[in-house]
């Protein structure tokens, strides 16, 4: 789970508290008093669910980062290591390099 659905979990908590509060304003009876109750635990219950799920969210976002990270290195790398060979070698590469460096 990443960050972004963790916080759309963390702004559903505001609608159920607003609802909580709409249907306070209804009529007494055991049925709004039980929908009061159920949206008050329902908020909490997804402020709760967010808020364990954050360490998670940011480590799984850091791994992918971190992945895509590491493709640009190989990528980059194997780039390296093809024109070192077609140039002949390390040498050849720091010579082609030293030439082509901008001043």
């Amino acid at each position: 789970m990443n960050l972004i659905t963790v916080m759309v979990l963390a702004l559903l908590a505001p609608l159920a508290l607003l609802g909580a509060f709409r249907a306070n304003k209804l009529a007494p009876t055991t049925r709004n008093r039980v929908l009061v109750v159920s949206m008050l635990l329902a908020a909490f219950a997804v402020v709760l669910v967010a808020a364990l799920l954050v360490p998670d969210a940011r480590m799984l976002d850091t791994n992918a980062e971190a992945l895509r990270a590491q493709v640009r290195l190989d990528t980059r790398l194997t780039e390296v290591r093809e024109l070192s060979k077609a140039l002949g070698g390390p040498q050849a590469y720091i010579e082609y390099l030293k030439a082509t460096k901008a001043d």
